[in-house]
């Protein structure tokens, strides 16, 4: 709640009280501020509560999740202009940003500890298991494109990268790829549930009784077949658009720092584009399967 007053009083403020380059550096606190301080408590608020209760395994540590929490807010609130290295914005702020972004090495390792701690003994039948399946693969996510966002924020690497679809890479990786996917696990596992609850409503039943409880506990979707192919769909498609923005936007950024024309460097990167929109297919296919389970989930249950 404190974090949500807080970005919406920089969206009000900052388009149109504050001029020149200080703008710039409000409007990467707002967007920073979104992405962590609002959407990645969100997230790991699902996977916290779904990984246990889908593997029926207790979390790992308390004591992490307590670290995890409390370092992200500490350093995430500096990194803000870590996108904006070699501009106009004074030499200390940039460096308190590197140094804060390094540091999200604390949050991230120690959720993710946590995350694959809760799977100890619980890998047997993992195969079977939709949800568990999403969280952790956003969580395989979550460390490739946060380890991104670091390397990004150095003065070296950023030189190359800055003004290319590397960027975008980190951003798909960690937006779709972490938190989105993590949605999508909470919803395969609490819509079956929530299918049967309705249907024993519909019959009157009021508070299920002992037999309507365990069916409710383990409700199985329509087709673990099909959302299976909804989840390699996903899968693959965010990870070769990470793989493929990735290296695209390196090569595009080595060739404009070797003087390449710049439409000669756009035509040279063309095919990567291509590719990424037939990954996107892929995800676009994938989320239809995975919606198309879901409805027959609940025509299922009438």
């Amino acid at each position: 709640f404190i974090w949500t007053d807080v970005n919406l009083v920089l969206l009000l403020l900052g388009p149109y009280h504050i001029p020149g380059i200080n703008n710039a550096a409000w409007h990467g606190l707002f967007i920073h501020y979104v992405v962590g301080l609002w959407i990645t408590p969100a997230g790991y608020v699902l996977i916290y509560y779904f990984l246990p209760a889908s593997v029926k395994n207790p979390i790992y540590s308390h004591r992490l999740s307590l670290i995890g929490f409390w370092s992200l807010a500490f350093f995430y609130p500096f990194v803000g202009i870590h996108h904006y290295l070699y501009s106009p914005i004074a030499d200390w702020a940039e460096t308190i940003a590197i140094v804060s972004s390094m540091m999200l090495i604390i949050p991230v390792w120690t959720v993710l500890q946590n995350f694959f701690g809760t799977m100890i003994g619980r890998w047997q039948g993992f195969s079977r298991n939709l949800p568990a399946k999403f969280l952790i693969v956003g969580s395989i996510m979550y460390l490739v494109g946060c380890f991104q966002g670091s390397l990004e924020a150095l003065r070296s690497l950023q030189q190359p990268t800055h003004f290319t679809d590397f960027v975008i890479a980190h951003s798909h990786l960690t937006v779709f790829g972490t938190f989105v996917v993590w949605a999508i696990a909470g919803t395969m596992y609490v819509w079956p549930r929530l299918a049967v609850v309705r249907a024993a409503g519909r019959r009157g039943a009021g508070v299920p009784p002992a037999e309507a409880r365990l069916e409710i506990k383990d409700a199985p979707l329509w087709s673990f077949r099909v959302g299976n192919w909804g989840f390699w769909l996903v899968t693959l498609g965010i990870s070769a658009i990470g793989l493929v923005l990735t290296a695209q936007g390196l090569q595009h950024g080595f060739m404009l720092m070797a003087g390449t024309e710049w439409v000669q460097s756009v035509n040279a990167i063309r095919p990567y584009w291509w590719v990424r929109t037939l990954t996107g297919f892929s995800m676009d296919l994938g989320m239809s399967l995975l919606v198309y389970t879901l409805m027959k989930t609940s025509l299922r249950t009438r």
